[in-house]
């Protein structure tokens, strides 16, 4: 679990960000993201029942919380990600890549995690 201080978990977060948030998408996921001005970046997770029932939403939102936890990243950061349905054939892997390849993308990956990216 990440710590409350690194959540997003009001509604008007998700909204916010929504709102004035930079979208980046891959095959498997969705990813929003605003500066907060804040000194943690925080981090809010969305997978929609459409994806699947509750066991499988649930294993997705555990896989990306583990990725977030494993990966530095830059502060200042509201970062949203959403699943897409085609994350459900994705192992654990195959979701830290995309992930960290969006976060690449989006400029928000410390320098040394960066460089581990593009070696994958």
């Amino acid at each position: 679990m990440l710590p409350r201080n690194r959540r997003l978990t009001k509604h008007k977060e998700f909204a916010l960000v929504a709102q004035n948030g930079r979208l980046l998408r891959s095959r498997l996921l969705m990813l929003r993201m605003c500066g907060n001005g804040m000194v943690e970046s925080r981090f809010g997770l969305t997978v929609s029942k459409k994806v699947g029932n509750a066991v499988i939403r649930n294993r997705i939102k555990r896989r990306l919380r583990d990725i977030l936890r494993h990966t530095d990243i830059v502060q200042g950061w509201d970062i949203v990600i959403s699943s897409r349905k085609e994350a459900v054939a994705s192992d654990y892997a195959g979701l830290a890549i995309v992930l960290r390849g969006l976060l690449a993308q989006a400029g928000v990956l410390s320098v040394p995690e960066a460089r581990t990216v593009v070696q994958q």
